[in-house]
């Protein structure tokens, strides 16, 4: 079952050149994540087929790191969403508690 590896591979080729290219290292946005949650998936099924335990379990160890990131990506983006709704909320850059004078 070569095709695992290799779209695994090439998925984690497309998020190198897309980093590089934005310039991101830090902010990483839900559809990076995901990308490499389903790269993730598709190395675990590859070592499942093939008996690699070790690299099966650091596989495992990554992919709930992954899905840690994932949630707290979400939740970032809901709390900015929140907060951007709100009439004077931090997007609009104004302070919602202070009087406007």
């Amino acid at each position: 079952m070569e095709t695992l590896s290799t779209l695994a591979i090439l998925i984690g080729v497309y998020q190198t050149m897309e980093s590089i290219s934005t310039g991101t290292e830090c902010e990483r946005t839900v559809r990076y994540i995901v990308l490499g949650i389903i790269a993730s998936l598709l190395w675990i099924a590859h070592q499942w087929r093939n008996g690699e335990a070790m690299a099966l379990l650091w596989s495992q160890v990554g992919l709930v790191f992954q899905l840690y990131f994932l949630k707290e990506a979400l939740d970032r983006e809901r709390r900015l969403h929140r907060e951007g709704d709100t009439p004077g909320g931090s997007l609009s850059g104004e302070d919602p508690i202070s009087p406007q004078t």
